[in-house]
């Protein structure tokens, strides 16, 4: 309880932070000014981008999964569904957690089998983030020289990513040895820790091997950021902002960044601040940025807090079941 109460603490902080620095330079008038303009009429294609999002983020998760268990993306879709409403009430993505627990529960699959392809999900969403943002800001023609600049570290940290992970794929064991050689130097106990950490690592992204596995998660993990950056683009559309198609997905990539920090439930206040911040670059007043931000915001939290809800509700499962062995699922990773 004491952790639990910790990370809301540190949640609501940065959230809290965050939301302090999107606000600095505007006030309520003209944000809700902005919102009264917005067209709403684009809710409709946005939830419908949404949803093909979770569907073929859902639908990997299946080819991920495969080695494992043989079953339907319809089944594992609302799995998914609760894990991302449980991310919209819980600090710090503990929705996850209740991802692993019902399908752990459900599959009857080890929690750390569960826990391995989300980890292997997380690594494909941020080389494909990094590319697609290199090759967008390498190519963004704005006023904007910081964007072109930071093009070129983006597309460096790209390329060393994919090579890393590639190099890892195809010589594990080779890197296996000279991961052992390089900790060495580091005391047992915490030499130890490492390298099994480092094995744990190795063994998740050595089920990529088979090149028909590695394809289909590549194209599946571009596929349904292209659907995420439709949510963006639609969000600043609404708003009728003179900004080139690219930024959305500049939004995009500063979002997914803001929320890898603690946060409060919903993202409240990271989100606000990577649209302001991600704007800014392109000439948007802090107001706009912040209205198209909560336009975005709240289109996305309702809509999965609904689906996520009713998931829930057709699961069976009771919230003290879902807590208590949410917590339980929790500890057990940690030990690992």
């Amino acid at each position: 309880m004491k952790r639990q109460l910790a990370l809301f603490a540190l949640g609501l902080a940065f959230g809290a932070g965050f939301l302090a620095l999107a606000l600095r330079d505007t006030d309520s008038e003209q944000i809700f000014t902005a919102l009264g303009r917005a067209d709403w009429w684009l809710t409709l294609p946005f939830l419908l981008a949404l949803f093909l999002f979770y569907w073929v983020k859902t639908w990997r998760w299946r080819i991920l999964l495969g080695p494992s268990l043989a079953t339907r993306t319809a089944t594992l879709f609302p799995a998914v569904m609760i894990g991302y409403a449980g991310s919209t009430v819980l600090p710090m993505q503990l929705g996850e957690v209740l991802r692993i627990y019902v399908t752990s529960r459900r599959h009857d699959l080890a929690a750390s089998t569960v826990l391995a392809t989300i980890a292997l999900e997380r690594i494909f969403d941020l080389l494909t983030i990094l590319v697609l943002l290199g090759v967008t800001l390498l190519f963004e023609n704005t006023a904007a020289p910081v964007l072109r600049e930071a093009g070129y570290v983006v597309a460096a940290i790209a390329l060393t990513a994919v090579a890393f992970t590639t190099l890892i794929i195809g010589w594990s064991r080779q890197f296996l040895a000279l991961a052992g050689r390089l900790a060495g130097v580091l005391p047992e106990a915490i030499r130890e820790r490492v390298m099994g950490q480092v094995r744990a690592g190795t063994a998740t992204l050595a089920t990529m091997r088979d090149p028909r596995l590695l394809a289909a998660v590549s194209a599946t993990s571009f596929l349904q950021w292209v659907f995420m950056w439709l949510c963006c683009y639609l969000s600043l559309a609404a708003f009728d902002l003179d900004v080139p198609i690219s930024a959305a997905y500049v939004v995009l990539s500063t979002t997914i960044v803001a929320v890898t920090f603690p946060s409060s439930p919903g993202f409240v206040g990271n989100i606000q601040f990577a649209y302001t911040l991600a704007l800014t670059a392109y000439g948007v007043s802090a107001p706009q940025a912040f209205a198209a931000s909560v336009y975005y915001h709240t289109l996305a939290y309702l809509s999965v807090l609904i689906v996520g809800g009713y998931c829930f509700l057709a699961s069976g499962y009771s919230l003290r079941q879902l807590r208590a062995a949410g917590a339980q699922t929790a500890g057990g990773l940690s030990e690992r």
